[in-house]
């Protein structure tokens, strides 16, 4: 099906039927398409939201539009939205179009030998971690960072760096603004493999920087690894070990790394299963769960960068602080 989408900055178009322009087909809120802007006939990426209540109407879709755009000009790893287009087919975002890969592709492809290391994890979580700086400090929690949302694009021979790639962040349908949903979202979804305790178990109010910052560290961990730092089949089982467990110890990364990303990922222990507790008493140990973790971005940064500058055998410049004394509680 030819979609033809004539929004307030310009007209784009996208055959639906074409697989060779199906980026990702059937998700549980969206589609996304490879489309073209007609004015100068390049590529845009076209999302068609599968929820028809993720924009309420006309005014709410320019309010996600400036926010979305206000979000872009803050950092320029910030994925930029072009429109927000209605039809009778519903809501389409229309974002850039960009050449690379993401993260989950790195991970599961056996083509990226060279960017299955623990330098090249710490990279990009060096690269994401300073663009969520930037929107914490705006207020801005993404609350859905996992592989699949981190994309490293390539240069012009079709290349990716190991010492300096070049990241974007994606997808912001599932982020809030001090605390408020961008999209309307009845009931917010998470990844299950990538969430927070306290998102995991639906405590809203408690997911803030540290969530980001939690669920930035299992990526970290799974692009090092090349496994997931929880899984299991049974979702229930899952759950569990999201919330109760610390990440596992593995020979494919640095004792160095393991405690970094233990303290990223810091949570209370529960000694029941969470329905045996009340709704006061999971808040109360969820909240203590946090604050042991990086109280913020610069933080996780901060400790991220001294141990990369040590593996990549770069001297840094002299400094009262010693590696080891950055695993110190903030």
């Amino acid at each position: 099906m030819l979609i033809s989408l004539r929004g307030k900055n310009d007209t784009y178009e996208c055959n639906t039927s074409d697989e060779s322009n199906v980026i990702q087909r059937g998700r549980k809120f969206s589609s996304l398409y490879r489309g073209k802007r007609l004015s100068d006939n390049s590529y845009v990426c076209i999302k068609h939201l599968r929820d028809q209540d993720c924009i309420q109407n006309e005014e709410h879709s320019h309010i996600i539009y400036t926010i979305l755009t206000s979000m872009a000009k803050l950092d320029e790893r910030i994925v930029q939205t072009y429109d927000i287009i209605h039809t009778n087919y519903g809501y389409f975002i229309v974002r850039e179009y960009l050449h690379g890969v993401d993260v989950k592709t790195i991970i599961c492809d056996p083509d990226y030998p060279a960017l299955k290391t623990s330098a090249f994890a710490c990279k990009v979580g060096i690269e994401v971690c300073s663009v969520l700086e930037k929107l914490h400090t705006h207020g801005i929690i993404h609350r859905d960072i996992k592989p699949s949302n981190i994309f490293i694009e390539t240069d012009d021979s079709g290349r990716i760096s190991p010492e300096n790639p070049k990241v974007r962040i994606l997808d912001y349908e599932m982020a809030s603004v001090h605390g408020s949903n961008i999209f309307s979202l009845k009931k917010v979804p998470f990844a299950l493999l990538y969430s927070a305790p306290e998102q995991v178990l639906r405590f809203a109010h408690l997911i803030d920087e540290r969530s980001d910052i939690y669920s930035l560290a299992l990526v970290v961990y799974e692009i090092a690894t090349r496994r997931p730092p929880f899984y299991h089949e049974n979702p229930e089982m899952l759950i569990n070990l999201q919330i109760n467990h610390p990440i596992q110890k593995t020979p494919r990364i640095s004792k160095e790394l393991y405690a970094i990303l233990l303290q990223a990922t810091s949570k209370h222990k529960f000694l029941l299963p969470p329905n045996k507790y009340s709704h006061e008493q999971l808040e109360q140990f969820l909240a203590q769960g946090k604050t042991n973790r990086y109280q913020n971005a610069q933080d996780f940064l901060e400790v991220l960068s001294a141990f990369y500058l040590q593996i990549s055998q770069i001297k840094p410049k002299k400094s009262g602080n010693s590696f080891f004394s950055l695993f110190r509680k903030k």
